[in-house]
């Protein structure tokens, strides 16, 4: 008989912030989600431009569901983050750029929709670069920092209070 995974476990691994997770959760979900849709993005942008015979419907559509997949790991990712921070004796606060490419999608939409004058994209862009660097560079960093040892303020040592069976 199969065992399966008790749904509180899934759910407080990928959407909870309390609690902390060692390195492994950055090499085995964060760096394949990201560098996933990041080589979907990238492969989109600079492979099939407009220019070469896409329609600009198919564009927006293929455009919406790359958003609505990282949309859709936007908080799990952010999650994995936290508590990795959370392992390294840090707060949480210093992911909040995880959401800076969602706010500047919505302030480029609304600038272009709202206000002329200023080339709404590239201040967009620029923002977006900017948080992909950032999280870019902690995601390397949390790939590689040991954790604190032993219990810290956001709770017991991953290795005491999580085995792999409770992640997968």
């Amino acid at each position: 008989m199969p065992s399966s995974i008790p749904p509180f476990r899934f759910w407080r691994f990928f959407f909870s912030l309390k609690g902390r997770v060692s390195r492994r959760a950055i090499w085995w979900f964060v760096l394949p989600v990201e560098a996933a849709t990041d080589i979907i993005m990238y492969g989109w942008r600079h492979l099939r431009p407009v220019a070469q015979g896409t329609s600009i419907d198919d564009a927006i559509v293929y455009a919406s569901v790359i958003g609505l997949i990282k949309l859709m790991f936007l908080w799990p990712v952010f999650a994995v983050l936290v508590k990795r921070l959370h392992d390294c004796n840090v707060t949480g606060l210093i992911a909040l750029p995880r959401f800076l490419p969602f706010v500047a999608i919505i302030g480029t939409a609304i600038g272009v929709l709202y206000i002329r004058g200023i080339d709404m994209l590239y201040v967009g862009s620029y923002i977006n670069l900017g948080a992909t660097i950032y999280l870019g560079l902690l995601i390397l960093v949390l790939a590689f920092l040991p954790g604190s040892k032993g219990a810290n303020r956001f709770g017991p040592h991953p290795r005491q209070s999580l085995t792999t069976s409770d992640v997968f």
